[in-house]
């Protein structure tokens, strides 16, 4: 009888149109859930590794000192976990390049580099800072202003390993200055050779960014920059882990150095009040959820409840009963939530390999967590069971033959 009864259930699971506007709406609201789960753990998982990963966040930008004959660059140099330091002046240069098309505006930024803070996943060569004409740019370059962008056209990405071992030149002007602005002077000609591609997510650096050596740094900003004789650059210091930076810091205010900031930050303002919105929708989320299984339930009960009494009447166990009477409940929730799984799902693959593809080369990837579904099963199914057994033990308080006769 038990094994008709589970037969039953199944099949009135179907045929009750009560039970199919439960599952559609507990379906939609499952795919809500899943996707603001997604959303918010991706966004934490993507400020996480651009912390970690973009070099940025462990260079410190230092004032030089005018006590002292260097300004401060060998007490700089001789702190524990610095693993460079160079003048700010030297640190980026924006530059047009041969890449200009008709789709491309050219525009790459080189970044100052030597072998020791270059990132590690190089293919190719790496140089030290004496080498001169060698560069090394993304796998997937896109020399054009558009790689600041969040979302990009990937149809505009060149191969960095089809460029390796390639050249390339660029432009850069000296300036001179009349009194209110500067305008371009001599223009200047350098190229450079490929000579090795990185992972350009891996590091969180924009898809147009180029390493380049110390010394053509120099050169390049000997040209561009204009000084007067009272010009003093300060410096930055790169530290060798992001765990190692308050350390650094704490070595700097020691030793004299007051005006220090970290090169990148993060706007937590703002990204609180994201997490925070996120965690009320979310929260609502959830509890229209219960609200929608406990009503769900509570209509079942009344409609089941002379059935209940004439299983009691039988002489089934309230083991028995209670298995029996879960189940139609458990088969709508499982099926609502495989449904919004599914749907949701399709969904995240549109939008992850479809419309938001560019999103990949910024860094942000739309990753799907295990608490995401651990959360969501339990929100959906585990609560659905836990408010089925709530007013099953309040039925069992009830006499057997008012229930029998469908007393509410």
């Amino acid at each position: 009888m038990i094994i008709d009864f589970l037969r039953l259930s199944f099949i009135r699971l179907f045929r009750n149109k009560k039970n199919a506007f439960y599952v559609i709406v507990l379906s939609l609201f499952t795919v809500v859930l899943l996707s603001l789960l997604t959303f918010k753990n991706s966004l934490i998982n993507y400020i996480d590794n651009f912390i970690i990963k973009n070099i940025g966040f462990r260079t410190i930008s230092v004032s030089p000192r005018d006590d002292v004959e260097d300004f401060g660059y060998s007490d700089l140099i001789s702190i524990n976990h610095v693993q460079d330091v160079h003048s700010a002046n030297y640190d980026t240069a924006s530059v047009e390049s041969t890449f200009k098309s008709d789709e491309l505006d050219g525009y790459i930024d080189l970044v100052y580099a030597n072998y020791s803070i270059l990132p590690t996943n190089v293919v190719g060569e790496k140089f030290d800072a004496d080498d001169t004409g060698f560069a090394i740019c993304p796998i997937d370059f896109l020399p054009s202003s558009e790689a600041f962008n969040l979302l990009v056209d990937e149809k505009k990405f060149l191969s960095g390993y089809e460029l390796l071992n390639t050249s390339f030149q660029i432009n850069y002007y000296s300036y001179l200055f009349d009194g209110k602005r500067l305008i371009e002077n001599d223009k200047y000609i350098k190229e450079f050779k490929i000579v090795g591609i990185y992972d350009a997510k891996k590091v969180m650096n924009p898809s147009n960014t180029c390493y380049i050596s110390k010394k053509d740094m120099e050169e390049i900003k000997s040209i561009t920059t204009v000084n007067n004789e009272n010009t003093i650059y300060g410096f930055m210091v790169v530290v060798d882990n992001i765990k190692n930076v308050e350390l650094v810091l704490n070595d700097l205010e020691k030793k004299g150095f007051s005006r220090v900031n970290i090169r990148s930050q993060i706007d937590y303002d703002i990204i609180n009040k994201i997490l925070f919105a996120c965690n009320i929708v979310v929260s609502v989320i959830m509890a229209s959820i219960v609200i929608i299984i406990i009503n769900y339930t509570k209509k079942k009960y009344f409609n089941d409840i002379k059935s209940i009494g004439l299983l009691m009447t039988m002489g089934y166990s309230n083991n028995i009963i209670v298995f029996i009477y879960l189940l139609e409940i458990v088969y709508s929730s499982i099926f609502s939530y495989l449904i919004g799984l599914f749907l949701f799902l399709i969904i995240y693959n549109l939008i992850k390999f479809y419309f938001l593809k560019g999103l990949i080369y910024s860094g942000f990837e739309i990753l799907l967590h295990l608490n995401t579904f651990l959360i969501s099963v339990f929100v959906v199914i585990f609560t659905s069971i836990i408010v089925a057994l709530l007013y099953f033990l309040k039925n069992k308080r009830k006499n057997i033959n008012l229930m029998i006769e469908g007393d509410d």
